[in-house]
């Protein structure tokens, strides 16, 4: 995940003590935060080993949507990309940032996205630095996700299995990374990364949705909450009024990005590159 637990009750300063209710809208409202995040900025952040097939569409000129080059086909420019530089493309951009180590890749024109017989043998594997390389900012680091070919990429939808490892560590989560390591489970962590505005977005939106379910309740003595919209108040000898409708449905209708949230993320949103 791309925040834990108590990091968040931090941010929302339940540090000492914490209720049940408290603890129930933290687990619902946290996993979709982390969804809405990842929906905005294109890819999941979280660091891990993936396997995709590419191209995901056939670009070959020609062939129907090839005109539409570089985009992706909803027009959100927010995945991944085969690029043409040549008739069968030479950059190829993966759908997850940061890109941080290729494990390998192999060429199958029957590979069918892995689905051919005998699809992507051993003999299948292309050679690092030779047949492709890696477009890096630094040693563990592809801002841009792209994979450059010697030749060409095969053309075939699906021809292309490629092994990597991409998204941030939760050491750069947290802030800027002050050094460089590789942890036991293969975690990449580079310094001068710094991803902690993604988790800011991720408590942002927590918090905000957090409250708002708060605000909808009533704490009465030792009777704990009572779920239900705010109708009216008044201020002198405080009161106010609850409707029928359940609170939790309408927080949960309510959980979406803040304005603050979209800001700090924009750096992060995968756009796509295009290469003419």
């Amino acid at each position: 995940m791309i925040v834990s637990e108590s990091r968040l009750r931090l941010s929302l300063g339940l540090t000492s003590t914490i209720t049940d209710l408290e603890r129930a809208i933290i687990s619902l409202v946290h996993p979709e935060a982390e969804q809405l995040v990842a929906a905005h900025i294109g890819y999941d952040p979280v660091q891990r080993v993936a396997i995709e097939y590419y191209p995901k569409n056939d670009r070959r000129p020609g062939n129907a949507g090839s005109e539409a080059g570089v985009w992706s086909p909803d027009g959100a420019r927010r995945h991944a990309v085969y690029n043409e530089l040549s008739p069968l493309g030479r950059t190829l951009q993966l759908a997850r940032l940061p890109v941080r180590s290729i494990v390998e890749i192999r060429r199958d024109s029957g590979g069918r996205f892995g689905q051919g017989a005998g699809a992507f043998p051993g003999s299948s594997v292309l050679e690092a630095g030779s047949d492709y390389w890696l477009e890096l900012d630094e040693d563990g680091r592809s801002s841009s996700g792209c994979v450059v070919s010697a030749g060409g990429w095969q053309a075939e939808p699906g021809s292309l299995r490629v092994e990597y490892r991409a998204g941030y560590s939760p050491t750069e989560f947290a802030g800027r990374a002050v050094s460089s390591e590789v942890d036991g489970d293969g975690v990449i962590t580079t310094a001068g990364v710094n991803a902690s505005p993604i988790a800011r977005a991720v408590m942002l939106t927590v918090g905000k949705a957090f409250h708002t379910e708060v605000s909808l309740r009533k704490r009465a003595g030792l009777l704990g909450p009572v779920a239900g919209a705010l109708t009216s108040e008044k201020l002198g000898d405080y009161a106010y009024t609850i409707d029928g409708v359940s609170a939790a449905r309408i927080a949960g209708m309510m959980v979406a990005l803040p304005g603050e949230a979209v800001d700090l993320l924009e750096e992060f949103v995968h756009y796509g590159l295009a290469r003419v």
